[in-house]
């Protein structure tokens, strides 16, 4: 009897191994995703930074497109073109500021950073988008940038600060480090 007993508790372990690993490999995975897209906010067309970590979403409004600069129809193309320059270099891991600079002759510019200290004509930079000619690209990005970026920084003077670096790596979600910008 026992043997019999031995040989049916065998059988049932190996024909449950397969259902086991199935279910296992079909459980949600807890990696993080993080994702740039563009979105019409009260109609002011904004970037947000979405982190989806362990089955919840936390969105943060990095820049949004400002009648003050654009046009509406200007608002939405750089917003969505803007967005995806941004996912595409998080995908590769070559960003981690946003930064303003006037390049080639006067023409005022938003572009992504590696390092504090680029300009946004440099190798490592990317341009996201361009200005209206004359515009303070500094005071411009500041204006355009969440307040929760901003923090409790004053709106810096053009006078004094040419370049200014806003820190936008996807860890800017931990409190510690906190979100923040540094004037140049």
């Amino acid at each position: 009897m026992n043997k019999w007993r031995n040989k049916a508790l065998k059988l049932i372990t190996i024909s449950a191994f397969p259902l086991l690993a199935i279910a296992t490999s079909t459980q949600p995975s807890n990696a993080s995703t993080f994702d740039v897209t563009c979105k019409a906010n009260k109609g002011t067309p904004t970037i947000v930074a979405s982190l989806i970590e362990k089955g919840s979403t936390q969105e943060d409004t990095i820049l949004q497109f400002l009648p003050e600069y654009f046009s509406p129809n200007e608002a939405i193309s750089k917003c969505q073109t803007t967005a995806n320059k941004l996912q595409e270099l998080y995908k590769t891991d070559n960003i981690s500021y946003l930064s303003s600079d006037t390049i080639d002759g006067g023409q005022s510019v938003v572009c992504a950073v590696t390092r504090r200290g680029s300009k946004c004509d440099s190798y490592s930079s990317e341009i996201l988008f361009t200005l209206a000619q004359g515009t303070d690209p500094t005071l411009a990005l500041y204006d355009m940038l969440d307040n929760s970026i901003k923090q409790s920084n004053p709106r810096p003077d053009s006078r004094t600060v040419s370049r200014m670096y806003t820190d936008i790596t996807p860890s800017f979600w931990d409190s510690a480090r906190g979100r923040g910008w540094w004037p140049f």
